[in-house]
């Protein structure tokens, strides 16, 4: 199914805060500064050239980014980039276990204005 360059915009806008961690160097970003700034400083990715979220695998001639095929494999590797850092999160937030507090450590505020007089 052929999808156009203005639907992979589209996408690219709506996940565009979403956040991810760069695969190869697994530093965390939002999809827009991964696709706008660090793919094509920090790996030297050019996206009118070759597609960003595959680092590079597919690649086409300059100015055949908008043909069928390009915008079909580009766009697949988005919604595959944005699953994958979702499935990774959440396997991050499972793993991330609470520590119990005793019952010794419980807090009770005090105001300061007060200064342990009864408020009338």
């Amino acid at each position: 199914m052929f999808k156009s360059s203005a639907s992979f915009y589209r996408h690219l806008g709506r996940w565009s805060s979403t956040l991810v961690c760069c695969p190869e160097c697994r530093e965390p970003m939002t999809v827009r500064h991964f696709y706008g700034k660090h793919a094509s400083q920090k790996h030297n990715l050019d996206c009118r050239k070759q597609c960003l979220f595959c680092f590079g695998r597919k690649q086409w001639p300059h100015g055949q980014k908008n043909r069928p095929e390009n915008v079909n494999h580009v766009m697949a590797c988005l919604q595959r980039f944005v699953e994958d850092a979702k499935e990774e999160s959440e396997i991050e937030e499972e793993e991330t276990v609470e520590e119990e507090v005793c019952g010794c450590r419980d807090f009770q505020p005090v105001p300061r204005d007060m200064q342990g007089r009864r408020k009338d």
